[in-house]
């Protein structure tokens, strides 16, 4: 019994990680759109609400916060899973000076595909 009480820790504890990466990823990625959130005051306003846990968390999380455009942030995620996600997701500030934009694919859609696999694999184990 004690095996299923370590392994849905450890489920649980990668569930927890994604769930805050996904945030701190979402805060940034939204505050790029907002010309006032682009200078060391709206990073440091923007990190208020990052969590204390994640995959990102402590390393990553300090140099994601310092990207000033939508690019950087795709570069600084380059080696983890969120990085492929993405790719397919269009930048911000384009996104809101072209609102014809065909846009397939948002960040809530990519978000919610990743953490619907990753639930999905933790509930068949």
């Amino acid at each position: 019994m004690a095996n299923c009480n370590e392994g849905t820790k450890a489920v649980m504890d990668e569930m927890l990680k994604a769930e805050s990466d996904w945030e701190t990823i979402q805060i940034i990625y939204n505050s790029f759109s907002r010309p006032d959130m682009a200078d060391a005051r709206g990073q440091s306003l923007r990190s208020k609400y990052f969590n204390n846990l994640g995959h990102l968390y402590p390393d990553r999380t300090k140099a994601l916060n310092e990207s000033r455009e939508f690019r950087e942030l795709q570069e600084k995620l380059v080696g983890t899973p969120y990085h492929e996600h993405l790719t397919r997701v269009p930048d911000p500030v384009r996104a809101d000076q072209q609102p014809d934009l065909d846009i397939d694919v948002t960040i809530d859609d990519s978000q919610k595909k990743d953490l619907s696999r990753r639930y999905s694999l933790a509930f068949f184990g």
